[in-house]
């Protein structure tokens, strides 16, 4: 039977991780029968990211922009004969991106000649819950 491995790799939150052939899930996969040709095939997708897997190991991970800074999907590899190899794990730690705070309308009515006073931030909110200020 084919033999893979686990794999980990590091990305920005939001971003996309593109792994090439020479990186990829096959990159030290190997197999008893000579010959043989090695395929990655897809068994869990990430909870928290979009997959595209191809055939010869090489991958694209969009990470959905979430507060989600890990997450993984299973592959196993394949050769020609059908054989699979054991479950690997691809564990993906997702670096966390300041995001902006988020500023809301205010508005706010008075009589003619009286001053009124206005907390411009009050309503407004930031996604890692920092003090808007």
């Amino acid at each position: 039977a084919p033999v893979g491995q686990n794999f980990s790799f590091n990305l920005d939150e939001a971003a996309t991780l593109t792994v090439a052939l020479a990186n990829g899930l096959l990159s030290n996969a190997s197999d008893d029968d000579t010959g043989d040709t090695l395929t990655a095939v897809g068994v869990s997708q990430p909870q928290f990211g979009s997959l595209t897997l191809s055939g010869d190991g090489s991958f694209s991970y969009q990470h959905d922009g979430s507060e989600n800074h890990s997450d993984s999907f299973t592959f196993q590899v394949r050769d020609s004969d059908g054989a699979l190899s054991a479950l690997h794990t691809v564990t993906l730690t997702i670096a966390a991106v300041a995001d902006a705070p988020i500023a809301m309308d205010d508005s706010a009515t008075t009589d003619e000649d009286t001053a009124v006073s206005v907390n411009l931030v009050d309503n407004d909110t930031d996604a890692e819950g920092d003090l808007v200020a």
